[in-house]
């Protein structure tokens, strides 16, 4: 396993539940942006989650998204390494690839991105990462039009403890060894239902954690993570536990982070 991935299963595991909610055939894929110190593993942390339905590239403009739209029909998610990228373009460029994420996060895509043609409307989600001073420089671009409410914010930062636990994990060679390809087991769309009681809670949840004065986003996004969480056990129906392992990771939500 490389270093970077060292003490951060449980982002692993959150990020593998997002890629889990484009099973939901009532749901659109949930986004996130991971906003991580440079050199703590955020790049090999999104490629660790690679698989059919996810898939990893260095750059987005309207020619990838394009590419990968007609490519597959199973890819749900694109996982953008460095987020900075979409900034490094001509303002046109930019302001296109913001505009065509909105659309692809948010509603869907009816059109083929780089030559305009009609296709079959397309909702995907976007994991990218960026660091903490460079978020703050982009913010607004990134606010703007309501951009930033389709992500989930992901906040994280090591203890000393950690980077000495990481220090040794290198010193011992272990981050040679190779990490398990990722897959989704039984994959395919489906709808899993939330009863009231639980669906009041999720709500309830929502509002503590919304961004906004509405809260309509994060709403949706937590009962599609709620689901998710059913979904990856193959259970039609989501369960209190579900909403509990999705509570489990709100301290990354919170505008400090969780310190690992």
């Amino acid at each position: 396993m490389p270093e970077s991935l060292y003490q951060l299963n449980a982002l692993n595991d959150f990020l593998r539940l997002l890629v889990w909610t484009g099973q939901l055939a009532d749901e659109r894929p949930v986004s996130a942006i991971v906003i991580a110190p440079a050199g703590t593993g955020k790049t090999t942390l999104l490629e660790s989650v690679k698989c059919e339905q996810a898939e990893f590239v260095g750059d987005l403009t309207s020619r990838p998204i394009s590419t990968l739209v007609k490519g597959s029909d199973k890819i749900t998610h694109i996982l953008l390494g460095d987020m900075l990228s979409i900034f490094g373009h001509k303002t046109a460029t930019v302001k296109l690839t913001m505009r065509l994420i909105s659309q692809m996060t948010g509603e869907k895509l009816l059109h083929d991105p780089f030559t305009g043609e009609s296709i079959k409307p397309r909702s995907l989600g976007l994991i990218t990462a960026i660091p903490p001073k460079d978020y703050a420089k982009e913010k607004k671009r990134i606010e703007d039009g309501g951009f930033l409410t389709r992500f989930i914010e992901i906040r994280y930062s090591y203890k000393t403890s950690t980077i000495a636990a990481i220090h040794r994990w290198i010193q011992q060679n272990k981050y040679t060894e190779p990490v398990k390809p990722f897959f989704l087991a039984m994959p395919g769309q489906q709808v899993i239902t939330i009863n009231k009681e639980l669906s009041d809670e999720i709500k309830d949840f929502g509002l503590s954690l919304k961004h906004d004065p509405i809260g309509f986003r994060i709403h949706r996004h937590l009962r599609a993570l709620v689901k998710a969480s059913a979904r990856r056990n193959n259970l039609p129906v989501a369960r209190h536990q579900d909403l509990e392992i999705v509570k489990s990771y709100c301290d990354f939500f919170s505008s400090q982070g969780r310190e690992i």
